[in-house]
């Protein structure tokens, strides 16, 4: 690889950084095309804080993927002020993280290599190598999840902080102003803890990177750059003021501090979480969008799973202390799926972003273990896997294209997903013939999830157009109602199929505990008085009550029509 990059017209260094940075456009060319999906629909096409910097960095209604992330709403403001809500925009700024991060990890990696640690083993090749490496990290098809879905961006943009801030405090290493390179790799560290709560592991691999490659004990690694340690693990303040302003919780998904999930059903998924990654980070089929919830039934169907990360977590340990270059990759492989996987959450036990840093480590081992074993075959073994990986990322992004398409695979690859299958049937009520193909998929899920409330919900809605499907429809909508009491959606549908049942005080009652729930929705108000009106003896009450959806809202349709029949009949 050197010996190409020696015979080069320019620089060794420029050109790899031009072949690194030209191969990952390359491969993610096609994600350009791509849509917007699942939780890129609230935080950015419905969601208006971006449409200020100012707002962006307001905290959201709901808790979303920019809650206590700044930066991430930050980017996605400076995205909208550039070209409105329009996708490609938003997948140009995505490519441009993924390459700068590629490029980082590069930088590091290189630099990593000449260390005097390694009496010389790795610097003939040094630049050769971390094109490798960095190559391999950024075209493994598993990153397609961080680039080509938008709102991952969180991911990708502590990524690329993580990697530059160990590669800044790296280029203070022998530097003649060290102080600038670690003032810097503390701006990096800081303004990672606002993308992402991961990045909260950056400062003890850097003071453990410190320890094992150039101060030798922690000790004098503290002692030296006392200043600087101070500074770097005081970015863990705004880390923990960002997550108490959410009051500790990210709406119950995993990374939440209240979350539902009993925490050893959720650790006990775990070993087959991480046993997933280690299997994809090396051959990457299937990838899947969207695992869904699931818990393992008791520790021993962890077993097989624990048998491959139990061990590696043990030599890791061992390896810390006996082998300590080895034990710090281990080390931060660990530390970065620590957050996500000992914090239980109730949504996502597999999440294929989760490995968009971790898989630095692992394929800097590979790529130094092969150099060291035969040196001749490692640009020629892992410069094919490079290709491979490309081709196969170029082919899953094509899967990022429309909703439709993900979820269409996402089903084929993990049908028991009830999650998906109702993700899937929402798409497909927009394609022509699509609602009994809808309907079969919902079905579906709610003998898969019958809790799955907003399921349940589309079928009875689905059911109640249907003539003879009504008594179903009334069921469906009763079991969202029992799962979700609050569903005012819900309840209102019902009150209606009621209504046309001949279960008038039912449905009466119903309509009047909506108002009571959500009394300024003029919907709502407007529903009650339709109902009321069908009795001469409350029709005066409907009256109010229309009156009151009027002043809600003036121009809604159907009050003035309805008034005005009121009127007509007291006359």
């Amino acid at each position: 690889m050197n010996s190409f990059l020696q015979t080069a017209f320019l620089p060794r260094r420029i050109l790899a950084v031009v072949l690194l940075a030209g191969a990952v456009a390359a491969a993610y060319f096609n994600s350009l095309h791509g849509a917007f999906v699942w939780d890129d629909i609230p935080t950015i096409v419905q969601s208006t804080s971006i449409e200020h910097f100012s707002s962006a960095l307001d905290r959201p209604a709901a808790v979303n993927t920019t809650s206590g992330r700044p930066l991430v709403g930050l980017s996605l403001a400076l995205n909208y002020a550039l070209g409105g809500r329009k996708p490609v925009g938003f997948h140009i700024f995505n490519v441009l993280v993924h390459i700068a991060a590629a490029l980082a990890l590069f930088g590091f990696v290189r630099r990593l290599a000449l260390l005097p640690r390694w009496a010389g083993r790795f610097e003939p090749h040094a630049t050769g190598l971390a094109l490798v490496v960095a190559a391999l990290w950024a075209l493994d098809p598993l990153q397609t999840q961080a680039v080509a879905y938008v709102i991952q961006r969180a991911e990708s943009l502590m990524g690329l902080c993580y990697f530059l801030t160990l590669w800044l405090f790296l280029r203070s290493v022998g530097s003649r102003r060290p102080g600038i390179w670690r003032l810097l790799a503390v701006v990096a560290c800081a303004l990672g803890m606002t993308a992402k709560e991961v990045m909260v592991s950056a400062p003890v691999v850097v003071l453990l990177f410190d320890r094992t490659f150039i101060a030798g004990s922690f000790r004098r690694a503290l002692a030296s750059k006392r200043l600087f340690y101070s500074a770097l693990f005081g970015t863990w303040l705004i880390l923990f003021w960002l997550v108490a302003s959410l009051g500790g919780n990210r709406d119950s998904s995993t990374g939440g501090f209240s979350a539902h999930a009993s925490w050893v059903a959720y650790w006990l998924t775990q070993f087959s979480a991480i046993a997933t990654y280690l299997k994809l980070a090396f051959f990457p089929s299937p990838l899947i969008f969207q695992y869904g919830t699931f818990w393992l039934p008791n520790a021993a169907a962890a077993l097989p799973a624990a048998l491959v990360v139990v061990p590696l977590l043990g030599l890791t340990v061992v390896a810390l202390f006996r082998w300590p270059s080895i034990g710090f990759f281990g080390f931060w492989f660990f530390s970065i799926l620590a957050v996500t996987s000992i914090v239980p959450g109730t949504v996502d036990m597999i999440v294929e972003h989760r490995m968009y840093v971790a898989l630095a480590p692992l394929w800097i081992l590979v790529a130094a273990g092969l150099y060291l074993w035969r040196r001749r075959l490692v640009f020629v073994v892992l410069g094919a896997a490079a290709l491979a990986f490309a081709a196969v990322t170029v082919d899953r992004n094509r899967d990022y294209q429309t909703p439709l398409a993900l979820w269409t695979d996402n089903v084929a690859k993990r049908p028991e997903n009830a999650l998906a299958r109702y993700h899937l049937s929402y798409e497909l009520l927009n394609e022509p013939g699509g609602a009994a193909k809808a309907q079969a998929q919902l079905e579906a899920a709610v003998k898969l999830d019958p809790d799955l409330y907003v399921a349940q919900y589309n079928l009875a809605v689905l059911l109640s157009l249907q003539p003879g499907q009504e008594d179903n429809a009334i069921a469906h909508f009763k079991e969202v109602i029992r799962i979700a009491p609050g569903y005012a959606e819900a309840q209102t549908n019902l009150a209606v199929l009621l209504y046309g049942r001949g279960r008038r005080p039912e449905a009466t009652a119903l309509l009047e505990e909506v108002v009571r729930q959500r009394p300024d929705s003029a919907s709502a108000l407007f529903n009650l008085a339709r109902l009321l009106a069908a009795d001469p003896q409350t029709r005066p009450e409907a009256h109010a009550e229309a009156m009151k959806a009027l002043a809600l809202d003036p121009a809604f349709p159907g009050a003035q029509a309805l008034l005005g029949q009121l009127d007509n009949a007291e006359k």
